[in-house]
């Protein structure tokens, strides 16, 4: 791991851990009025897209903070945030992300009991943030911290997310998100709650085993004219379709949540219900 300036990281922590290097931010293990947390810096202090994307994440987990007086479980929790650094700071969640959790070819190491209480736990924080007209936008395993020990995972980075208005998802919409997990009405120039469904869709697919870690890079700006971004992406989608039709007798739920249309796609609370209900009357493995 290339080294980082310890000068520029926020100035308010101690002991300060370099744990992820991405294209956008820096994210540091640390220590903040006695307790173990995560620092996430941007690395484009000066540029206008880090400063709105840093406005928009701190201004959605805000909102998510007001709603509730106990930390919520299974999405991250803001803590502090530096206008001056463009820095967030956040609960430690244990545990690594889930494109980690995988063999040499790509493959997920998750066992199936891991994979149902994933998918419980996400449906749980998704059904959460749509309650609250908020759209996370980027949901992906880079994007969901999985503990082993506490059987827990968390939804991380806030960036892409936004709030669903009145004039509906339509009136937003930004051709913006990581491209294996963007659902089909994308090419329509629509996003919305469906998306989060479809995209956590995909993730369960890779958890399963019935994909390797997803790596497509077409340019999403780009698939709306005739080209090969639109040819890539639209190959993507045929690929998925085939694996919601191989796994949908012995998944039917994650097959709903892959369903092209998006009116009839399952929405969150649905899919929560139905999963919570399945792990309650199952028997234990």
């Amino acid at each position: 791991m290339s080294s980082v300036d310890i000068t520029t990281v926020p100035i308010n922590v101690a002991s300060i851990r370099l744990i992820e290097e991405t294209g956008h931010s820096l994210v540091f293990v640390s220590k903040w009025k006695g307790q173990q947390v995560i620092i996430k810096r941007s690395r484009e202090t000066e540029s206008s897209k880090a400063v709105a994307r840093w406005r928009n994440e701190v201004a959605i987990l805000s909102r998510l903070g007001q709603h509730v007086s106990i930390d919520l479980n299974n999405i991250t929790h803001l803590l502090d945030s530096s206008s001056h650094e463009l820095s967030l700071t956040l609960r430690y969640e244990p545990g690594q992300s889930l494109d980690r959790s995988v063999y040499p070819l790509m493959m997920s190491t998750l066992p199936r009991p891991a994979c149902d209480l994933l998918l419980l736990q996400m449906s749980d924080a998704l059904t959460y943030l749509h309650s609250r007209s908020i759209v996370h936008d980027d949901v992906k395993p880079e994007n969901i911290v999985w503990s082993s020990e506490d059987r827990r995972a968390v939804l991380i980075d806030f960036g892409a997310a936004f709030v669903l208005t009145a004039a509906g998802p339509q009136a937003r919409f930004v051709p913006s998100g990581t491209p294996p997990y963007v659902p089909p009405e994308f090419l329509q120039r629509r996003k919305g709650e469906q998306g989060d469904v479809w995209a956590l869709g995909v993730v369960m697919l890779f958890a399963l085993g019935w994909l390797a870690l997803p790596d497509g890079d077409w340019l999403l700006p780009s698939v709306f004219e005739e080209g090969e971004d639109r040819r890539e992406m639209k190959r993507w989608l045929e690929g998925i379709e085939r694996s919601r039709r191989a796994v949908v007798e012995k998944d039917p739920l994650v097959g709903r949540m892959l369903e092209p249309d998006p009116d009839a796609r399952i929405g969150s609370r649905e899919l929560r219900d139905r999963v919570a209900l399945i792990s309650a009357t199952s028997s234990p493995r």
